[in-house]
């Protein structure tokens, strides 16, 4: 991976953990379960579009698709998901703002598990 790819990589990392930490928060508090599915929303679907390269055309702006993207990925570039970042970002941003390791690890078990499961069951299924 070049240089320049590993700088627009950890960009595209930085900034969906960035967004996630300062705004989902605000949403939830000021409008309970809807806010935190309208971040979703906007949120994750925006900085997806960013960071794994959607391809937009915009009349008058961008005629055609344009891809784009921050996040490298493929031949010669390790495998990156926003997820990856997102959680190691946030637990990240929790510890360094006082938060409990302790409390937190039937959580990040609990992850691991799923996200192992969900692997398993689509490597059987996705053949």
């Amino acid at each position: 991976m070049s240089m320049a790819g590993m700088i627009t990589t950890f960009t595209g990392a930085f900034l969906v953990v960035f967004a996630v930490s300062t705004v989902w928060g605000k949403f939830f508090s000021k409008y309970d379960m809807a806010g935190s599915m309208i971040a979703a929303g906007f949120l994750i679907g925006t900085m997806w579009c960013l960071n794994h390269g959607a391809s937009i055309g915009i009349p008058g702006v961008l005629n055609g698709a344009t891809g784009v993207n921050l996040i490298v990925q493929g031949k010669d570039a390790p495998w990156v998901d926003m997820a990856w970042a997102i959680g190691a970002g946030v637990f990240a941003n929790s510890i360094y703002s006082g938060g409990s390791v302790a409390k937190a690890i039937p959580t990040v078990v609990s992850v691991a598990a799923g996200g192992l499961l969900g692997g398993f069951i689509l490597s059987c299924v996705g053949k």
